[in-house]
């Protein structure tokens, strides 16, 4: 078996969703909760390592989200010391439940930045995390054009010498060494 371990397994499935689809969102598919009952239900769980990944990355929050989302749909309780360890401060705990109950992400999810700003951001625990998110997007914003277009100018120049690699060939010239 090659891949992550259960801990790390968990550890994604707690953040992801809430980070990349919004967690409650159509595009985040009830398929994700079901990874996750299914390594929550048939796995060893070492909860002090996902904790630690967890506090260490800054996004116990977004892991509480993905939790309480679940037992919103579900019957699948996780210990009761996991949810205390993750539950964000008493307003924002408030406010994110309240747009969980609400399901506010699908509502607005034709307005992303609208979800980004007053869902994804949350799901920070600190607002340093926040801000530094905040900051990379923008920043992918600004040079995507750039990447996109350095990315196209490489493919072309892979494809030209492709094109000349087989008309080399079918001129019975030796073959090219690869890219």
């Amino acid at each position: 078996h090659w891949g992550p371990d259960d801990n790390a397994t968990l550890y994604l499935l707690l953040i992801h969703s809430v980070f990349t689809k919004y967690l409650t969102t159509p595009q985040a598919s009830l398929v994700r909760l079901l990874d996750l009952v299914y390594v929550l239900e048939k796995n060893e769980i070492d909860w002090e390592i996902v904790l630690d990944w967890l506090d260490s990355s800054g996004l116990k929050t977004a892991a509480w989200l993905t939790i309480t989302w679940l037992g919103l749909l579900t019957n699948v309780a996780v210990p009761d010391l996991v949810t205390s360890t993750l539950q964000p401060g008493h307003i924002k705990k408030r406010y994110l439940e309240f747009w969980l109950n609400k399901d506010l992400s699908s509502r607005w999810q034709e307005k992303s930045k609208v979800v980004q700003l007053g869902f994804t951001l949350f799901a920070h625990d600190q607002v340093a995390d926040a801000w530094r998110a905040a900051l990379t997007a923008r920043a992918c914003q600004k040079s995507g054009p750039e990447l996109l277009h350095s990315i196209e100018k490489e493919l072309t120049l892979v494809e030209a010498r492709q094109i000349k690699c087989v008309t080399n060939q079918n001129q019975s010239q030796p073959e090219c060494p690869s890219p």
